[in-house]
């Protein structure tokens, strides 16, 4: 048995043998590591940096590949309300598409939240935690979207088929989901365990990458403003949205305002990259860039939540209860994005400064 590697093999002994073959998972990591010490070290840190760097690349990539998906099922719930055929559903039909939504924006938190670890808790300096923390979060995105999918499917199904039919397809489509998302990988994963992977080592990214990352981060969150601003420039034409109250279609305006002003803070930094800076890698650019993210999370979660508002109120016919579902989305995306960020990045800050002796005063507050 041999370990294979840039065009040379590794003998491995007998007794790493029976441990590979025993599926200890801890030999994968004892492979590898004697793989990486044959080689010259300048070639090993090059080696260990590109696998942390593809790794997070490759993590914002599959982050951007849901939202896209995401936004696609936002859209249709936003826009269905306003239907003529919306109102001849059934109310538990009408409910599921409410539970939808108010997953998809769970699960479209969740896929944003990389964005706002990256440069609150983060500040843009630990590749390695910013993977781990992308990775969770779309594990726990992809369930929400999972659930928001297959009862969009149970909707679509009920317009053709019986109530039992239709919720024998949801209930297919979720097993398959399910299957080919968590049960396949689950199972895969032990005989992934085994193979070697290059140790990341913890080195500052250079430049030019985090140039390219705050790129790649604002392409994730683009979608999301995708899916409401089409659905908000296109539902004032429809015949649905003069029969909604003036407060509403003031607020749906405000919204689309929000959606406006998102877009615009997104699409700040390209020109102010092109403009500017002549298209050169600058401090400047990354600190401009990430500053504009952040700023355009908040317009974001105001336009999603105030046209949750239109949706629950056209469902129910509560504004009360409308604009508690909506308050409840809003706290959900901006608790996330910025108050549990703030919170982590201020405890990390905490934990760093007592490790090194400082007094954070944290005890003297707790003795009192």
């Amino acid at each position: 048995m041999a370990l294979s590697g840039l065009g040379e093999t590794f003998p491995l002994t007998s007794f790493d043998a029976i441990l590979a073959q025993s599926g200890v998972e801890k030999w994968a990591e004892v492979a590898n590591r004697r793989f990486l010490n044959k080689l010259p070290r300048a070639q090993r840190i090059k080696i260990q940096v590109a696998a942390l760097k593809n790794k997070l690349e490759n993590a914002f990539n599959e982050d951007r590949i849901l939202m896209l998906c995401i936004q696609v099922l936002i859209g249709f719930d936003y826009r269905a309300v306003f239907e003529d055929a919306f109102s001849r559903l059934s109310p538990m039909m009408q409910h599921l598409m409410l539970a939808s939504l108010s997953l998809l924006i769970l699960a479209l938190t969740l896929m944003l939240a990389p964005l706002s670890f990256n440069w609150i808790a983060g500040k843009g300096g630990d590749p390695k935690q910013l993977h781990r923390y992308i990775q969770n979060m779309i594990e726990w995105g992809l369930v929400a979207f999972t659930f928001a999918m297959c009862l969009d499917l149970t909707l679509a199904s009920s317009r053709v088929l019986t109530l039992t039919g239709s919720w024998i397809v949801g209930a297919a489509m979720l097993i398959l989901a399910m299957f080919l998302w968590f049960g396949l990988e689950f199972y895969k994963r032990k005989e992934a365990v085994m193979r070697p992977k290059p140790v990341s080592k913890e080195e500052p990214i250079e430049l030019k990458d985090r140039v390219k990352q705050v790129l790649v981060e604002t392409r994730i969150a683009l979608p999301g403003v995708q899916a409401t601003l089409g659905f908000q420039f296109i539902i004032v034409l429809a015949s649905g949205f003069d029969a909604l109250p003036q407060s509403l279609r003031i607020l749906h305006l405000a919204s689309l305002m929000c959606s406006s002003v998102c877009a615009i803070f997104l699409i700040a930094p390209a020109a102010y990259h092109r403009i500017v800076l002549g298209g050169e890698d600058t401090e400047e650019f990354v600190y401009f860039a990430s500053r504009m993210l952040l700023i355009a999370l908040v317009p974001l979660a105001l336009a999603l939540s105030g046209d949750v508002t239109v949706v629950v109120w056209k469902i129910t016919r509560s504004m009360p209860l409308a604009i508690t579902w909506a308050c409840a989305m809003l706290t959900l995306m901006l608790g996330v994005w910025f108050g549990y960020m703030s919170w982590r990045h201020k405890r990390t800050r905490t934990l760093q400064l007592a490790t090194h002796g400082i007094d954070t005063g944290f005890d003297n507050v707790q003795s009192r």
